[in-house]
């Protein structure tokens, strides 16, 4: 599910890498894996890891409200049954937020979508993690945008 995230603005391809590290072995080593999130720290781990070579997003059901989640029941959630994909997870998150949660919460009235605009730079928002994630991406050697004339997002609707 995509989603808007209480702390990070969205949960979508880059944060949901999180599950890959142990939070928790992190944590008994001295650190936490998560608490870098906001530092760029999502591309350190997709690039020391293992790259991956397709970026998936499914987006059946989202959660649209601004600043509610990561912990989403359907009753909240929106079906909006798109998939989309990307070699680039960067430019897959920068293209899902804004097209997929961000228009969905305008829908339904949402006035302030900052925390979930990735075009948002301010400290903290998703769209200066995203971009210090793919500061993180590029300096590994990998292509990485959020210049929407330079992306590749493929998109499926489902029917309901």
């Amino acid at each position: 599910m995509s989603k808007s995230h209480s702390g990070f603005g969205v949960t979508a391809y880059v944060k949901h890498y999180m599950g890959v590290v142990s939070d928790k072995l992190t944590r008994s080593l001295g650190a936490r894996a998560h608490n870098t999130v906001g530092i760029g720290g999502m591309g350190t781990e997709i690039v020391e890891t293992r790259f991956p070579v397709l970026n998936i997003i499914d987006a059946i059901w989202v959660n649209a409200v601004p600043r509610r989640g990561p912990g989403t029941p359907y009753n909240i959630a929106m079906r909006v049954n798109v998939i989309a994909a990307s070699r680039d997870p960067v430019a897959l998150d920068y293209w899902a937020a804004k097209y997929i949660p961000m228009k969905v919460a305008e829908l339904e009235g949402y006035s302030d979508l900052s925390t979930m605009d990735p075009d948002n730079t301010n400290r903290g928002s998703f769209g200066s993690w995203l971009r210090l994630s793919m500061d993180e991406i590029t300096r590994a050697g990998y292509q990485s945008t959020m210049d929407e004339d330079h992306m590749n997002i493929y998109v499926s609707t489902l029917e309901s």
